[in-house]
């Protein structure tokens, strides 16, 4: 998948995160209908999370023969993270049912908790729910 090379070209690694740091991890439902489809939402949501202050995109996976993207994005406050993500997430039709993992506390940290939810649509509106 091309998308691979679109993301290495405007992510850049810097030091390792804080030991603070909360972490925010989606896992869409289904592929991304393009690496276009996927190369936007990536932005938009580095975008929405940079420019509230919550945090910054980390890093991305593909997972399974079905490419499904994992984003990983950090911050002090896995709470502030979802919040800068969730109208991003709603804004497009191929992420309901995404998985969103909140991690409070360094995510190497096996003392971490960490708490899974799936990004839900009500009535048109979106609404995340515990899983």
């Amino acid at each position: 998948m091309k998308i691979l090379q679109t993301f290495k070209a405007w992510v850049q690694r810097t030091d390792a995160p804080p030991d603070n740091d909360h972490e925010l991890r989606i896992t869409t439902p289904v592929a991304a209908p393009s690496d276009e489809a996927a190369a936007a939402l990536v932005k938009a949501l580095t975008q929405a999370v940079t420019a509230s202050g919550a945090g910054c995109f980390d890093e991305f996976e593909l997972i399974g023969a079905d490419s499904l993207l994992c984003l990983y994005f950090l911050g002090p406050s896995a709470e502030a993270l979802l919040t800068a993500v969730t109208p991003v997430l709603r804004a497009e039709r191929w992420t309901p049912g995404a998985e969103i993992y909140q991690v409070y506390g360094n995510p190497m940290d096996p003392a971490a908790k960490e708490v899974i939810r799936t990004l839900t649509f009500d009535a048109g509106t979106g609404s995340v729910t515990e899983a």
